[in-house]
């Protein structure tokens, strides 16, 4: 039995997804900006699929609405051409994506703490915003892709906002969309992967307010596809699969949310029955529903992880961006943990692909691998 319990790496392309995508290829090859019958075709799907997505967006202007690759290409075209702007300042919390985490850091930054349950200190946030004139972009994720805590997000747009027009708030809704509600109220960029929500690999959006538009320089140079903010000949087959996945997900949003949750806690109840002493990372935490967290204690996270995996559990360490690295993750670490605690977590993160008696075998399986004796060298 192969278990796939790595939902916030990649998920499977569903059935409307990829039926969206056949029927795009059909229509043959696709250049949106040809101008001959072809080419208008083409522009027709990929509008179409611009206007469905913007919809479940809550009925934004399908100009605000911009496809990508995906999150990290969507992040690096907002933080880099902000930091581009001369006298700016961009801050980011301390358990950011690493697609965040890194561009951040070539630019005048900030990094903003966050308390020991992985939620932002808003306090001490606001003051480090407030205490600058400039013009400063705010990175706030909606939920880590490693522990699923989720941020208020609201609560901190509204209180960021309030400090002057001066502050733009970003969010990286890669893990959150389509799990939970996003209201984009007061929020200036949202970017979103589609691989995370069944649609095809390679897929994505971009989300820009009017203002942000006007603000942020256009890094990237080509034929002016995407309003210049994403130039290059555009994915069209790929948009029409990435907007029938969002919209089947939206279509049972709540029985989509509560299957993930009752996955998600089957599999948590499981585990810390099968092994005593293992601990949820989160607990107690606004949470996305389908992300667990676990720590071991005194295990190798990484031994464990290759032992789950010749066992047919797949999991994860961390993010899949930054999971081949051996270091303990800094997420967790910005979260007050030591290096070896840190050291002892699992990633969990189920689809609605997955099922109940799944979460029942996979987690006899990680209580079997766990009474293996796999420690940690002294």
């Amino acid at each position: 039995m192969k278990i796939y319990l790595d939902a916030n790496a990649t998920t499977g392309i569903s059935t409307a997804a990829r039926a969206a995508m056949d029927a795009a290829l059909d229509e043959g090859p696709h250049n949106p900006s040809s101008s001959h019958q072809a080419g208008s075709r083409a522009r027709q799907l990929l509008e179409r699929a611009r206007q469905e997505i913007s919809g479940e967006l809550g009925g934004i202007d399908s100009e605000n609405l911009f496809f990508t690759s995906g999150g990290t290409e969507a992040n690096n075209i907002v933080i880099r051409g902000f930091g581009s702007l001369a006298g700016v300042r961009i801050c980011c919390t301390a358990v950011e994506h690493a697609s965040v985490m890194g561009p951040v850091a070539d630019s005048c930054s900030t990094v903003l703490p966050v308390r020991t349950d992985g939620v932002l200190d808003l306090p001490h946030a606001i003051e480090a915003v407030a205490d600058c004139a400039a013009a400063t972009l705010v990175c706030v994720q909606a939920a880590n892709s490693e522990t699923g805590i989720m941020q208020p997000l609201q609560e901190i747009v509204a209180a960021l906002r309030g400090i002057g027009d001066h502050v733009y708030v970003m969010t990286d809704a890669a893990q959150a969309f389509g799990r939970i509600p996003i209201d984009l109220h007061g929020i200036d960029v949202l970017t979103f992967s589609g691989h995370k929500l069944h649609a095809p690999a390679g897929t994505g959006f971009l989300y820009l307010s009017d203002r942000m538009l006007e603000a942020l320089p256009l890094v990237l140079k080509g034929g002016g596809q995407e309003g210049g903010v994403r130039p290059g000949t555009q994915n069209v087959a790929g948009a029409c699969g990435l907007a029938a996945a969002i919209k089947e997900r939206m279509g049972s949003f709540q029985d989509h949310a509560a299957r993930l949750c009752a996955l998600r806690d089957r599999l948590e109840d499981a585990i810390l029955m099968a092994v005593p002493g293992a601990r949820i990372v989160g607990k107690g935490t606004v949470r996305v529903p389908n992300t667990a967290n676990i720590m071991f204690p005194s295990l190798d996270g990484q031994a464990l992880l290759a032992r789950l995996d010749q066992a047919g559990v797949y999991c994860s360490t961390g993010s899949a961006c930054s999971s081949a690295r051996p270091e303990a993750s800094p997420v967790l670490k910005a979260m007050g943990m030591s290096e070896r605690e840190a050291s002892g977590c699992l990633r969990f993160s189920v689809s609605v692909d997955n099922t109940p008696e799944e979460m029942d075998a996979a987690a006899a399986i990680v209580g079997r691998c766990v009474q293996e004796g796999l420690r940690i060298s002294q």
